[in-house]
């Protein structure tokens, strides 16, 4: 799904951009552009629905350049917990100590 969305965003970005070139001289982080575009309609209803929300990206970082969540680890103890059923609690951020 990514690899499709992510597509139709880069083909867009050409044509509004003109060429290939464009848009690498004019979009210095591509993925964090499309993610961006795409997570925008979705904080506008939360928003428009007064959701109190955090959105964190795996490139978030704490002012110590601590990233603030790490997704990888968060799959893998989302995985685990899933497989075994235990309560599994990594400690790497808040996420995947929140599973009950």
């Amino acid at each position: 799904m990514f690899d499709v969305s992510f597509k139709r965003w880069f083909l867009m970005k050409c044509k509004e951009l003109g060429s290939v070139e464009a848009v690498a001289e004019n979009v210095s982080s591509p993925i964090q552009e499309f993610l961006q575009y795409r997570l925008e309609p979705l904080c506008q209803k939360f928003d428009d629905l007064n959701v109190e929300y955090e959105l964190l990206h795996d490139h978030s970082l704490w002012a110590n350049r601590k990233p603030k969540i790490l997704m990888q680890t968060c799959g893998h103890i989302s995985g685990e917990r899933l497989i075994t059923g235990e309560r599994i609690m990594c400690h790497c951020c808040d996420v995947c100590t929140g599973y009950n």
